[in-house]
């Protein structure tokens, strides 16, 4: 990429190598999914994320659960007020904090995860067959060592 001569090669360009596979791997579970769940709760993707990350994890603060997508906080704050008024989660006070409030999975939101887990795990387990345990973990710890380049990043 630094050649001055050569013109610059978005297929040489990290992000977009992996933008292009997040968007391709993501397209592939929606014929095998749930899209109609889905599309029953009507979900957008950030939604999702947020749904299937609070089924994870369990409750969270609207600002953990933007640090763990990098998401900024009214995007999450607009995809959290969505999410309760679809009945798929509330915004409780924190005991310890009144004035601070986490977002907590209702049963309706617990069950649609399940059902989405279930596909995921499915998809996961197909991915898991390209690569041995050794190459798994290196491509998270090539990952991971993307991302602490980028934290470092200094435009």
């Amino acid at each position: 990429m630094s050649n001055p001569d050569k013109a610059f090669d978005i297929h040489e360009y990290i992000p977009f190598r992996l933008v292009v596979a997040q968007t391709k791997m993501h397209a592939s579970l929606r014929p095998e999914s749930a899209e109609g769940a889905r599309a029953i709760a009507e979900l957008s993707q950030t939604e999702f994320r947020i749904l299937v990350l609070l089924a994870s994890k369990g409750p969270m603060q609207p600002s953990a659960v933007a640090e763990a997508y990098g998401f900024d906080r009214a995007m999450v704050t607009r995809a959290l007020s969505s999410l309760a008024k679809k009945g798929l989660l509330t915004n409780e006070r924190q005991e310890s904090n009144q004035r601070s409030k986490i977002a907590v999975l209702t049963e309706k939101g617990r069950q649609y995860a399940q059902v989405e887990f279930s596909v995921l795990e499915h998809y996961g387990q197909h991915l898991d067959k390209a690569l041995d345990k050794g190459e798994k973990e290196k491509l998270f710890e090539i990952i991971d060592k993307l991302l602490n380049a980028n934290e470092q990043f200094e435009p």
